[in-house]
């Protein structure tokens, strides 16, 4: 790596390298014209064909353009463009942060306090509702693209750049750079609209309130498939003691069709605000929300990968889990066969709009963002995903069952039966409890915590299981008594 203290970009002096990207690198730089401390952001073009590279400079200073016009307390101002004149790569010039990204106070996976949280998610909605009034989308918001000062503000940064990003850094039907935060209709290779941002800051909120992302697998593909297709654990579900309306806010900004979202950065912020003061969100602004539920997905129309032959789709997923370097390269081959399956089958289409004033977010009936169409049939099950039933029978009066699958919590929930009837659980009479959950096909690896207090009780059992396309696997959970060992069968 070259070393650029003491030399320029045009006038700017470099100080220190604050970061480096996929995309490029971030030098904290001085303007010696009015004394003042920028961030110098490079873009590297190497690799694109000469066609390429002068499309993409246009592209480039035509969005960066486009994102200078943004000024808000939230989001980082973009002051100058130009071109290096060594490497002749584009850099930008933005407002120095003295901050810290939101991944580096999410890294230790502990939850950020309830009351910043909710200030934090308020302040970047207000942020992303003011561009996109201005007609800009970010298309890629994310922690590590959130700046909080010492002060407490936090401020969106990459607007501008983020579509280019992910036009030269992704494939069709997955986003490599940050498949945990993008938006379901990003991987169906649909229009998107300010909506996806809601749906990636929804995501965010989750994580800070919780500690885990929602969406979390041991490849590209399986995170893919379950932002796609999956419906995360309530927060309150791994925290009770959370406010519960946090999770009919969670749902609403995270749901898979973007039509039952909130419309507008400013619903979401107003929400947030009634929390932060003690309320409970108005009833009117959530008149239009639909609860997340499994068969919320039935409303988004089929994916890229649904549209792809089922032998297709069975290659690439058969393939997806494992960290090996040759599976990467697999699912990457793999996507790319997809996307080149289904590009003449028809796919669902949107039609972005900007937005009108601040003041008509206010409206109770709640302004769409832009036209949206009618969501499409609920499509069949797919060969691509199986079943885990999980059957649970036990004995506790105060206990916790917990499972995960492949590392990440899929089930949590207390156990409490009634100490004069034996086999009582809060589900059934007949000593039952179960719950169902969609997985990829593929091999999966299963772990089961049961914890009781009284006791003390703690056992973790761990097994493994190949869940073939279609098909149901049984977890049996049961336990010889109060005081003695946990049994578990996958069957």
């Amino acid at each position: 790596m070259e070393t650029r203290w003491g030399k320029r970009f045009g006038r700017y002096e470099i100080v220190s390298q604050l970061g480096r990207g996929a995309m490029g690198v971030v030098y904290k730089a001085r303007d010696p014209k009015i004394d003042r401390f920028v961030a110098v952001k490079t873009i590297y073009l190497i690799g694109h064909v000469l066609e390429e590279e002068r499309e993409y400079r246009e592209r480039f200073f035509h969005e960066a353009q486009a994102a200078g016009r943004l000024l808000h307390p939230g989001i980082v101002t973009i002051f100058d463009v130009g071109e290096d004149p060594e490497s002749r790569d584009p850099y930008i010039v933005m407002e120095y942060v003295a901050g810290v990204p939101l991944n580096g106070m999410l890294a230790d996976g502990q939850p950020i306090p309830l009351p910043t949280a909710l200030r934090l998610t308020q302040q970047i909605a207000e942020a992303l509702d003011y561009a996109h009034a201005q007609g800009i989308v970010h298309r890629d918001i994310k922690p590590a693209n959130i700046l909080v000062t010492a002060e407490g503000q936090a401020k969106i940064t990459d607007f501008g750049i983020a579509k280019l990003n992910q036009t030269h850094l992704t494939i069709p039907g997955c986003g490599l750079g940050t498949p945990a935060y993008i938006s379901p209709e990003q991987l169906n290779g649909d229009p998107v609209d300010g909506r996806t941002d809601i749906f990636s800051l929804g995501v965010i909120f989750y994580s800070m309130l919780t500690g885990y992302r929602p969406f979390q697998g041991n490849s590209v593909m399986t995170v893919c498939f379950k932002v796609a297709n999956r419906e995360p654990l309530a927060p309150t579900a791994l925290d009770p003691t959370l406010p519960h309306e946090l999770d009919a806010v969670i749902a609403r900004a995270m749901a898979k069709n973007p039509a039952d979202r909130y419309q507008r950065g400013m619903e979401l912020a107003l929400d947030l605000g009634e929390l932060l003061e003690g309320r409970e969100p108005s009833r009117k602004v959530h008149a239009r929300s639909v609860p997340a539920s499994p068969q919320t997905a039935s409303a988004r129309g089929p994916s890229v990968a649904d549209r792809a032959p089922a032998w297709a789709k069975n290659f690439v997923l058969s393939r997806a889990p494992g960290p090996s370097f040759m599976r990467v390269i697999t699912v990457c081959v793999g996507t790319v066969l997809l996307a080149l399956l289904v590009l003449s089958r028809p796919v669902s289409t949107g039609h972005s709009a900007t937005v009108n004033s601040a003041k008509e977010a206010l409206n109770p009936a709640g302004i769409p963002f832009g036209t949206v169409p009618a969501p499409a049939p609920a499509p069949r099950a797919t060969a691509q995903s199986s079943t885990l039933d999980i059957q649970i029978d036990h004995h506790f009066t105060d206990g916790k069952i917990s499972v995960w699958v492949d590392g990440e919590l899929e089930y949590s929930h207390a156990l409490h039966a009634e100490a004069k009837k034996r086999l009582l659980v809060f589900h059934s009479a007949h000593g039952r409890e179960s719950r169902k959950l969609s997985l990829p096909a593929g091999e999966h690896h299963v772990r089961v915590r049961a914890q009781a207090n009284a006791n003390s009780y703690d056992q973790r059992k761990d097994l493994s299981g190949t869940f073939a396309s279609g098909s149901q696997k049984t977890l049996l959970i049961s336990f010889d008594g109060p005081r003695k060992g946990m049994r578990v069968a996958l069957k």
